[in-house]
């Protein structure tokens, strides 16, 4: 159900996540009430606290939305295990990179113009180094230059690509009516005497009102919905466990 809003509205309910921990706890308490053992609560209870602390983590770092914070919360008493933690960067990986070229292609001459625009004073000079050394470790046969210069190219490249898909398809241009409590504001909105700060925590219900009573369109950045991540790690790991420690038993 959150991985359905959060890719329809880019929002996760409350009251979603709240109950996940409620049933969780409940379920796990009834579990040590018949056996009679107090590991399935105490779990639970522990992987709700270990979670809350990596969420805040996420969410203060700004890697992480309110709603996918909170719902990671509640996955810690779900299935309190570092095996999800490890699928869900790998689901998170490859869900993020898939997501990305789908909405390149899909938004391709944006994604290009965005592309061509980020040859800034920076990157040109950064690109043109880090190709010297390319080169230099591939012609003089330095392993250790060769793959740095390499790896550094590559993490430029994806850091661009990201950026111009960022700016090309997830900013949009949205009417105060639309308006939801949390959307992230592109930049600052001044209206009259007052500015609107583009907060990571977003706008709130009281900032929303102005706008609307001002009836001015403002520029939204919008995440790519991560929810669905946490459904596909959850599945890896009660079918598969620790998909890594999977992969690296067969090597």
């Amino acid at each position: 159900a959150a991985s359905i809003t959060d890719l329809k509205k880019r929002e996760v309910s409350d009251w979603l996540s709240f109950s996940l921990v409620s049933i969780a706890l409940a379920t796990r308490a009834a579990e040590s009430v018949i056996l009679w053992n107090l590991k399935p609560i105490s779990y639970s209870l522990l992987g709700l606290a270990a979670f809350f602390i990596l969420a805040n983590i996420l969410y203060y770092g700004r890697v992480f939305a309110g709603g996918d914070a909170k719902l990671l919360i509640a996955m810690g008493a779900v299935i309190p295990d570092t095996s999800f933690l490890s699928n869900m960067l790998v689901a998170g990986s490859i869900y993020g990179l898939i997501y990305s070229i789908t909405l390149a292609i899909i938004n391709r001459k944006k994604v290009f113009e965005e592309f061509k625009k980020s040859k800034s004073k920076i990157v040109k000079p950064l690109f043109f180094i880090l190709f010297t050394f390319f080169l230099f470790g591939a012609i003089l046969n330095v392993p250790v230059i060769f793959f740095v210069s390499a790896l550094s190219l590559l993490l430029l490249t994806i850091h661009i690509f990201v950026k111009s898909v960022e700016n090309a398809a997830l900013i949009k241009k949205v009417h105060p009516k639309d308006l939801t409590e949390g959307d992230w504001l592109f930049k600052d909105v001044k209206i009259g005497n007052k500015t609107i700060k583009a907060d990571f925590n977003g706008i709130s219900k009281k900032e929303i009102r102005i706008l609307r009573k001002n009836g001015k369109s403002v520029y939204i950045k919008y995440g790519i919905p991560f929810v669905p991540v946490f459904l596909i790690a959850f599945i890896l790991t009660i079918f598969n466990g620790n998909v890594i420690s999977a992969l690296v038993n067969q090597i």
